[in-house]
């Protein structure tokens, strides 16, 4: 039985970070983008569209909920994005 070669078969240096090339990542079809979307924002969906169906089965009035959790989200919203673009620059 023979013993293994102790000597590192790739005889390349190690790239720096200035060799790297950025690889561009392909874009997931829309169906995958908008269900990734639907996952991340499923609780605020349902905040929005129960009281929807409330007031089209039961009174009119649970379109103030609906108008209100809707107006928290949007704040919500901008609120992160307001607070990313700080962070970013």
């Amino acid at each position: 039985m023979s013993m293994p070669d102790r000597t590192p078969t790739d005889t390349t240096p190690p790239q720096t970070g200035a060799e790297l090339v950025p690889v561009a990542r392909p874009v997931p079809p829309w169906p995958a983008r908008t269900a990734a979307w639907m996952g991340w924002h499923w609780l605020e969906l349902a905040g929005v569209a129960v009281p929807v169906v409330l007031a089209w089965l039961v009174s009119p009035w649970w379109l103030l909920a609906a108008g209100l959790v809707a107006l928290l989200w949007a704040a919500h919203e901008y609120r992160t994005n307001h607070n990313e673009k700080e962070i970013r620059s």
